[in-house]
């Protein structure tokens, strides 16, 4: 249950917060998610690693963040 309320808190922010904090707050948990999830930001970095094979490592590192 847990779970499950924790995602509708998070759907009902995104129907409560002006849009800027939302994107803000948004763009905040998704920050904190790329730095925990270690398995799934290597994932990342290695599919568009392979989507772009000509471009620079930070380059890619930096789309795998959203920057």
């Amino acid at each position: 249950w847990a779970a499950y309320l924790s995602i509708q808190a998070l759907i009902l922010c995104t129907w409560i917060l002006p849009r800027r904090r939302g994107l803000a707050f948004f763009s905040f948990l998704g920050g904190v998610a790329y730095r925990f999830y270690r398995r799934d930001r290597e994932r990342a970095i290695r599919n568009l690693a392979l989507a772009f094979p000509q471009s620079d490592p930070v380059i890619i590192a930096a789309m795998a963040r959203g920057c």
